[in-house]
């Protein structure tokens, strides 16, 4: 579901849907035929999503408003970090908290097309590139891998997000470059992509344990101390610039420890979420409770792999799919 401001674009949003859906069936008929349609699939679902973002072209979204008022800024030489934001809705401060890689990833997109949330429709359809790739490469038949990375894309919110402006795709993008780097061997690029993960939004830390059990069971000591240290030399890269430029003021923004206010819950039932899913219908379930479900999955993943005595060969990317 999208607000559309526009039914000629959101027509044209139904039809290639409708072509997806049939195109979507004639894959479990022929291994041949999901490898050669597969591109024209994730082409046709891109233009689709794509569509989205002229179907309501000005949502009234702080993340659209201040996503595209950022990279303004930063196209004219002006920090985003220190510039005063439009306050949207009553209640909640009006200011940038997402970290300096998506406002990079946004630019090139927003001078191309003039809106933001291209960026997020280019990370949608390579990351439905990576998923084939990844499942391709573990050995999943054409058909399933298509199938796959297709269903990524046609998932019923991703239309939404879109429209929304939320910065995650760009994030799960990053993540997928990290498995497949994982996948095919590649330390360096691995170390390169987990790294721009870890720093596109603040919550991506926890997944720090299941990332470091992933890289050490791919890789020697030797090579995991080198992949630290591309790592951490990716992060100074990103941070460096606005660090310079104003410190105080990229830190208050993006870091919970410095400004606590980062901290304080937003309107959690209307988040896409298990948790506020029960909490649309009873109580608000606690927001740390996804947190716990996370932990006792890494816990129970890690025990199988015991059990099973498979810890030797088991496939590092694996896990992402799971």
């Amino acid at each position: 579901m999208i607000y559309s401001t526009n039914i000629w674009y959101e027509g044209h949003v139904r039809l290639i849907y409708s072509m997806l859906l049939v195109l979507v069936i004639g894959l479990f008929f022929s291994e041949k035929y999901a490898e050669k349609i597969i591109w024209f699939m994730i082409i046709l679902a891109g233009l689709a999503l794509f569509y989205v973002t002229r179907a309501s072209p000005r949502p009234y979204v702080d993340v659209w408003v201040y996503c595209q008022i950022a990279v303004d800024a930063l196209m004219n030489g002006v920090n985003p970090y220190t510039i005063t934001y439009p306050q949207l809705y009553s209640g909640m401060t009006s200011s940038l908290y997402y970290p300096p890689p998506i406002i990079y990833w946004m630019l090139p997109w927003k001078i191309l097309f003039g809106d933001v949330r291209v960026a997020l429709v280019a990370a949608f359809c390579l990351t439905s590139i990576l998923i084939y790739l990844i499942a391709r490469n573990a050995g999943t038949s054409a058909r399933f891998s298509a199938a796959f990375a297709i269903g990524f894309l046609v998932f019923p919110p991703v239309p939404f997000i879109i429209e929304q402006s939320w910065t995650d795709p760009f994030s799960v993008f990053l993540l997928a470059c990290g498995a497949l780097c994982l996948q095919l061997r590649k330390p360096y690029l691995a170390a390169i992509t987990l790294s721009l993960f870890l720093c596109s939004k603040q919550y991506t830390v926890l997944t720090l344990p299941i990332l470091a059990f992933l890289v050490l069971k791919t890789f020697e000591p030797k090579i995991v101390v080198r992949i630290i240290f591309i790592g951490f030399l990716t992060a100074v890269l990103v941070f460096g610039p606005f660090l310079l430029w104003d410190a105080k003021a990229l830190l208050y923004k993006i870091v919970p420890i410095v400004n606590p206010a980062l901290l304080t819950p937003y309107k959690t039932n209307n988040f896409l979420s298990i948790s506020a899913w029960f909490g649309r219908r009873t109580e608000q379930l606690p927001v740390w409770l996804p947190l716990v479900f996370y932990l006792v999955a890494i816990l129970v993943l890690r025990l199988k792999t015991k059990l099973l005595h498979i810890s030797k060969t088991i496939e590092p990317s694996s896990f992402f799919a799971m």
